[in-house]
């Protein structure tokens, strides 16, 4: 998927390609903060994510995400195509062609994503996709995933741990040893809502978000740990405007500057 976080890769975060504020303030009948979703009322409005660096976004009538257009030369966009059971992850080249591996989310009827496909190459039919299974609380929160290859039994098994509305850690294991491979905690500004949070920003189907911003990664492998961190810079209504990656404590990257757009629903 996307989207507003530069996470290292792992399988954990392949599911969500992977995952990625339901904090609902309703102000009369203005929806300005995180956890909307695009679900407002008659002459609502909500607060979406314009531009990250040099990424456009794009929403469709109902403030779902429906665009990701790229400031690079290789990917040119990523479209979301939304059903009634489903949503599709798919992206082109500059040229317009379909590029690289997609996703497809399945949905219940809460329009949550119970399961989905990873195909990594749609032009190999020796390749299978990857599968994954999706299991949420009662809170809408994402708790357990699995995946493996399609048709044979889960590789990896993830378990997502929360508090105080925020995950605060998450476990990878060996789904065919029970082994645990990795440990990830995190760690947020409590006193900042999550604007960056994919859920917010139109993404409803995984889940339930963060609601605080994130400030610390620390994942945990045998003989070695990554630390990731960020700070921000806020414009007068505490939205980012500004973020900067540091990768055990070394600038990660160039910072990121975001950009808003109200939209009326």
């Amino acid at each position: 998927m996307i989207y507003f976080t530069e996470n290292k890769s792992d399988m954990k975060r392949l599911t969500t390609c992977c995952t990625v504020i339901c904090l609902l303030a309703a102000c009369s009948k203005h929806h300005d903060k995180p956890g909307d979703g695009g679900q407002g009322g008659k002459d609502s409005t909500v607060i979406r994510l314009k531009t990250a660096g040099a990424n456009t976004y794009t929403y469709d009538s109902l403030a779902r995400l429906a665009r990701i257009t790229y400031g690079n030369s290789v990917t040119g966009r990523t479209d979301y195509t939304y059903t009634k059971d489903s949503v599709l992850e798919k992206s082109f080249d500059q040229q317009g062609n379909p590029q690289g591996p997609y996703t497809i989310y399945y949905l219940n009827s809460d329009a949550i994503s119970t399961h989905g496909r990873y195909i990594i190459n749609p032009n190999a039919t020796d390749i299978p996709a990857l599968f994954f299974n999706l299991t949420y609380d009662a809170d809408r929160r994402l708790v357990e995933e699995f995946i493996g290859d399609e048709g044979s039994a889960p590789e990896s098994h993830v378990v997502n741990y929360y508090n105080n509305g925020n995950e605060d850690s998450s476990k990878l294991f060996s789904a065919q040893t029970g082994l645990l491979a990795e440990l990830t905690r995190y760690e947020y500004f409590t006193d900042k809502s999550n604007w960056l949070d994919p859920v917010y920003n139109g993404v409803s189907y995984i889940g339930k978000g963060n609601a605080s911003l994130l400030k610390k990664i620390v994942e945990m492998q045998t003989g070695d740990t990554t630390v990731i961190e960020y700070t921000y810079e806020f414009d007068a209504d505490n939205k980012p405007i500004k973020r900067q990656a540091f990768l055990n404590g070394a600038p990660w990257g160039a910072a990121i500057d975001y950009t808003w757009v109200t939209m009326k629903l």
